[in-house]
């Protein structure tokens, strides 16, 4: 992730400033006079979603209250802004850009859906395609009751879930059943959780046929991985169980699914 996400307890009056807003009264703290005022209450009246105000020394933006939601639509609706705001940032070449709301949990919320927009599998581009993916250096998420615990938290979403597109967008050429369990050990061996992995033979001695079977299709062998984190002060007494499964997709085998659900079948990794 290019862009470092930061926290504060109050706005820099010289930063590039996104305002989340609950009402129109806010407006008022951040605009220069009664006329520029005036404009932003309008177009969000109108039903304009974001708005931009060019003060020349900075860029303010406002974004527009989600109407009608609560609990997980109003978070995705925050992400969803995060999403529009980020196309404007880009736009307007912004590198630096501090976010506030009311509400600390609504700047988490909008920061998240901020940061997965702007990902951007680049690994087979050259470099100055790359530089040309991302302006914004900083993120710095303004709020008072933000606390650090919920920054790296967040941050380790994002990542996390970079890591995961980065894996289903590479080719199945470069990506097998072996190479994606060489690259979960990598990453086990970065933030130091536990990686084993069975080969087939393993996989023959545990009778794991439906694993077999499937990869009867293919001229690669099969993987089966086991990924486990332990901390040291664990408050669950049992442990959560996730299982899945890891399609890296070659051409082995007969498709019985329509053509369009072929498109998006390498998503299930």
């Amino acid at each position: 992730m290019q862009t470092k996400l930061k926290r504060t307890k109050e706005i820099d009056p010289k930063l590039h400033t996104l305002v989340l807003l609950d009402d129109t009264e806010a407006v008022d703290t951040y605009c220069q006079d009664e006329r520029e005022a005036r404009y932003v209450r309008q177009k969000i009246e109108a039903k304009q979603d974001i708005v931009l105000v060019n003060q020349y020394e900075r860029m303010l933006l406002f974004v527009a209250p989600p109407e009608g939601k609560e609990g997980f639509a109003l978070k995705e609706a925050y992400r969803r802004k995060g999403f529009a705001a980020a196309g404007i940032v880009k736009k307007e070449k912004i590198d630096r850009l501090q976010v506030t709301a009311p509400e600390a949990e609504a700047v988490l919320d909008f920061c998240e859906g901020f940061l997965l927009s702007l990902y951007a599998f680049s690994k087979y581009k050259t470099k100055k395609e790359e530089d040309k993916q991302v302006s914004l250096r900083t993120l710095t998420a303004v709020h008072p009751d933000l606390k650090g615990k919920a920054i790296k938290e967040l941050e380790a979403v994002v990542e996390g879930t970079f890591f995961a597109r980065d894996l289903v967008n590479e080719p199945a050429i470069s990506l097998n059943a072996e190479k994606l369990s060489k690259a979960f050990k990598k990453k086990g061996k970065e933030l130091n959780f536990k990686v084993e992995v069975f080969d087939k033979s393993k996989i023959k001695a545990m009778k794991m046929g439906g694993l077999l079977s499937v990869n009867a299709g293919s001229q690669d062998p099969p993987t089966f991985n086991i990924l486990e984190y332990k901390p040291e002060k664990a408050i669950n007494k049992k442990p959560f169980v996730l299982v899945g499964k890891g399609v890296t997709y070659d051409t082995g085998g007969l498709s019985i699914k329509p053509s369009t659900s072929m498109d998006t079948m390498k998503s299930d990794m």
